[in-house]
């Protein structure tokens, strides 16, 4: 049983490969500047992103009796907002697991606001105040919430001006517009434009803006930028796609439980986190987080809790994510933990149908042994 789990597992693994070699990279179509997309910096930014999967199996055994059905359903979700100026920034952050088979639940959930004021200016230092609560089965009480303090050094910005302006250049360079990269300071000054964009904006005069710092680089080749290209530039400054954040921070307090998740006597916390979020190419988005709270017994009574994902566009249809989550909670008398990774790939087969395969580990101190799902499927929009 467990050989034939493992040859699942390794012949999911041969599919995900098999669609990044069939897939054209985009990434690898071109070559590109050598600025980085975090060479972008506006006094105002906000940035949100919300990724959901689900998944469902019923079976319906008609040999067996009722033992040999299955019913059992997945669902994951994450949040994030970011709000910053020069003053402050507010950050939202949530991330959920649940799962269901038969009449079983497993879960576990956090949700966390915090406030971040930066005293001086054009300094990442800050102090900041907040909440979070925790869901878990593995709860004495329903959830943890527990209010924090402290301060910290760090900030996140968007940074996906500046990724539309190396689009750009890629679009230029592709069509034999333009004879070599833009240099840094017309990215930097296309991203600019693009990140002043509000409401009431003209694009039409963004884009006459944006023709014009590219003609004066002199890397314009021969009848380069004509009606086509202008029309693509405007295109890439319209078309929403996926936002790209860029920072880091660490920070450490002290955190007193409103609610102890183990019912039992409401401490006061040590508490420390560091995050980091970093897009390597247009294409991609690491974002890593670790928190940390104890008492002041550390070794005996603590929380941690992780979580790593990784998002890569190998081609222009063809989407890949990678996600790791971690929660371990050692507690006076015992220890609970819960870590899932999930695989997931997704080909755009046309406007209307995509094919996906999804693997996913779990492993979980309520399981005689870890979870393995796989699954490979089409979807298709009748709308």
């Amino acid at each position: 049983m467990r050989y034939n789990s493992y040859s699942r597992i390794a012949f999911m693994l041969l599919i995900l490969s098999a669609f990044t070699i069939i897939g054209p990279s985009v990434g690898a179509q071109l070559s590109l500047p050598s600025i980085s997309l975090c060479d972008y910096t506006i006094p105002e930014t906000t940035y949100q992103d919300l990724g959901l999967t689900f998944s469902y199996l019923f079976y319906d055994d008609p040999n067996l009796s009722s033992e040999g059905d299955i019913s059992k359903g997945s669902a994951s979700g994450n949040y994030t907002y970011i709000y910053s100026n020069p003053d402050y920034s507010i950050n939202l952050n949530s991330n959920a697991n649940l799962s269901l088979s038969d009449s079983d639940l497993s879960y576990n959930a956090f949700g966390a606001g915090r406030y971040n004021f930066y005293p001086i200016v054009d300094n990442n230092l800050f102090l900041f105040g907040g909440l979070r609560v925790d869901f878990s089965d593995g709860f004495a009480e329903i959830a943890g919430v527990k209010a924090t303090t402290g301060t910290g050094f760090g900030r996140f910005k968007n940074v996906t001006p500046m990724v539309k302006a190396v689009l750009i250049d890629q679009m230029l360079i592709e069509r034999n517009a333009i004879s070599r990269h833009l240099p840094e300071g017309t990215l930097q000054g296309i991203a600019q434009n693009i990140g002043a964009i509000g409401p009431e904006t003209e694009i039409a005069a963004v884009v006459d803006d944006i023709v014009t710092m590219i003609e004066r680089t002199g890397a314009v080749t021969v009848g380069g930028l004509g009606a086509i290209e202008v029309l693509r530039v405007r295109e890439t400054v319209e078309n929403s796609i996926d936002q790209r954040l860029c920072g880091w921070e660490i920070r450490a307090g002290a955190a007193y439980e409103i609610l102890d998740p183990q019912a039992g006597v409401r401490d006061i916390l040590l508490d420390a986190a560091a995050r980091y979020a970093h897009p390597f190419t247009p294409y991609s988005q690491l974002l890593l987080e670790v928190d940390f709270a104890s008492t002041f017994e550390v070794t005996e009574n603590f929380t941690v809790k992780g979580l790593a994902d990784y998002t890569y566009k190998v081609g222009e249809n063809f989407d890949t994510m990678f996600q790791y989550s971690l929660l371990y909670q050692q507690g006076e008398t015992e220890a609970f933990y819960h870590q899932n990774f999930n695989a997931k790939a997704e080909v755009q087969l046309n406007s209307n149908m995509s094919a996906n395969a999804n693997a996913s580990l779990t492993l979980d101190s309520n399981y005689e042994e870890m979870a393995k799902e796989i699954s490979i499927g089409l979807s298709y929009e009748i709308f």
